[in-house]
């Protein structure tokens, strides 16, 4: 079963490394223990992954990742946690470039829109735009409506 499936690293150590899934619908979890555990997605299934790591001098890294999860049979990009791997919509990496992106999911999310199911067109309208610091366009009612439609004709 899981052969099948796109497998995404998740793991917590207090001040160290925390790798994260800001949002995305696993097929199931494995926990590996109280710090790692495994999240097994679907192919088609849009995540947000995120990599922070820091050492006893503050943040050494930081990096968040769109991304549209396949299967081994798909052309994919290579993700560190992500295996096989997936297509990227959106990769910011940096303090500001990630909290950008994350400040633009977090109003989707205030606007009641799951961001598991925005169109991808609009995550790469958002990776230009926190690239080139210019303001983001908000997402519509409509457009989530026309995803939702597209999603059920093409799955």
């Amino acid at each position: 079963m899981s052969e099948l499936l796109t497998r995404v690293e998740v793991l917590y150590l207090p001040d160290l490394v925390n790798y994260w899934l800001p949002f995305g619908n696993a097929r199931y979890w494995e926990e590996l223990d109280r710090r790692r555990a495994l999240a097994y997605f679907a192919p088609g299934k849009v995540i947000g992954y995120v990599r922070w790591e820091a050492n006893e001098y503050g943040t050494t890294f930081w990096r968040f990742w769109i991304a549209t999860v396949g299967h081994s049979g798909n052309r994919l990009q290579r993700i560190p946690g992500i295996r096989p791997g997936a297509e990227v919509l959106l990769d910011a990496s940096g303090k500001a470039r990630v909290k950008r992106a994350l400040g633009a999911i977090d109003r989707l999310t205030a606007n009641q829109f799951d961001p598991a199911h925005v169109a991808p067109a609009y995550f790469r309208h958002l990776q230009i735009r926190v690239h080139t610091r210019r303001p983001v366009r908000a997402y519509a009612a409509a457009q989530y409506r026309a995803e939702a439609i597209r999603r059920k004709l093409f799955p």
